[in-house]
């Protein structure tokens, strides 16, 4: 999971929704919902300088929790968070794997697969227009969007 809390409000908000699943815990030393009163975790820029210490609580925390469940919770509280996926959990979403791997051949007959790389401007996807280039000693991708080339 990443969490990109960056406002006390959000911090607090965090410390709240964490607190509610570990309430019951009596190995936690300290309620979730008191840390944001500690000093070393009163402002972002404490939170950062504390980080390791910091960690600690979280980490305790959010292990308990099953992900989709905290992800929900912590969209419902307006708290930023995302999931971070293993490559079969992102190929398994629907649409994904459709819209997202690209399949070409090489002039020699080879099956030349790659990722389309998104890109947003102004918050509209841009798709990735992708050129291969061949010639008999190697292959060379050239994308006006980046791309990743998975050998076939």
């Amino acid at each position: 999971m990443i969490l990109a809390v960056g406002t006390d409000a959000q911090f607090q908000q965090l410390c709240r929704v964490l607190n509610e699943y570990c309430v019951d815990d009596d190995d936690d030393e300290e309620s979730l919902s008191l840390l944001w009163n500690d000093e070393r975790f009163k402002t972002n820029t404490m939170r950062v300088q504390h980080n390791d210490a910091l960690k600690v609580h979280l980490q305790r925390a959010i292990g308990k929790i099953e992900r989709n469940e905290l992800l929900s919770r912590l969209n419902e509280a307006s708290v930023p968070a995302g999931a971070v996926r293993t490559m079969d959990e992102v190929f398994g979403l629907p649409g994904v794997k459709e819209s997202m791997v690209l399949e070409g051949q090489l002039p020699n007959g080879d099956t030349i697969r790659g990722v389309r790389a998104i890109s947003f401007v102004d918050s509209s996807p841009l798709p990735s227009l992708h050129h291969y280039h061949h010639d008999d000693t190697n292959m060379k991708v050239s994308t006006r969007s980046p791309a990743v080339v998975v050998s076939p």
